[in-house]
């Protein structure tokens, strides 16, 4: 993001979901040097189950493409799913994640959507330490992969999105940060359930 100005709504995200941030990514052994084909199988199936839940209810925000946002383009499951079908299992047969937060507005969405683009952002160390053991956008590393050359891109393209909303509705800010702790917290825990 050099050349920019990082907007103060990422700051104050970072800050006020420190917690759960560290509790979803404590769920996740991707860096364990002891992670197996298995388990690694086991992690993109809690993902995808998530993913599933979540990513209709933020294709119905409409209100993100007036804000230069398309869920759409963003989509993770279609990764997902053919990570799953190269690692041996059949997405459809895979339980979908009961509780996801709930997206009612643009403020929801955006704080989901920091947590899900904040994630493909951090996927690229994921993504190398998974490329030392063989695992690579083809082999069933497309996930953390992200938009691969794209990634930072994207990632900014999100920051100046969520950063223009959160100046112009300043009383939507605390709703945001509500919502991206909760898709953490929830995240954290479908996946502790789904290991």
């Amino acid at each position: 993001m050099k050349g920019t100005i990082r907007p103060a709504i990422l700051d104050l995200l970072r800050d006020r979901t420190r917690a759960a941030h560290e509790r979803a990514e404590e769920a996740l052994p991707l860096l364990d040097p002891a992670l197996d084909a298995g388990r690694y199988r086991a992690i993109l199936a809690g993902f995808w189950g998530f993913h599933a839940a979540l990513e209709p209810r933020l294709s119905a925000v409409a209100e993100l493409r007036e804000w230069g946002l398309d869920p759409a383009a963003r989509r993770k499951l279609p990764r997902l799913e053919r990570d799953l079908r190269t690692l041996g299992a059949d997405p459809e047969r895979l339980p979908v994640a009961d509780a996801v937060p709930e997206v009612e507005g643009t403020a929801a969405a955006l704080g989901c959507m920091y947590v899900l683009e904040g994630a493909t952002l951090g996927g690229r160390v994921i993504s190398r330490h998974l490329a030392a053991r063989g695992i690579g956008p083809e082999t069933g590393g497309a996930f953390f992969a992200g938009y691969g050359d794209e990634t930072g891109e994207m990632w900014k393209s999100f920051s100046a999105a969520i950063g223009a909303y959160a100046e112009a509705h300043p009383e939507s800010i605390a709703r945001i940060v509500e919502a991206a702790d909760d898709t953490f917290t929830l995240l954290e825990r479908w996946l502790a359930h789904a290991r």
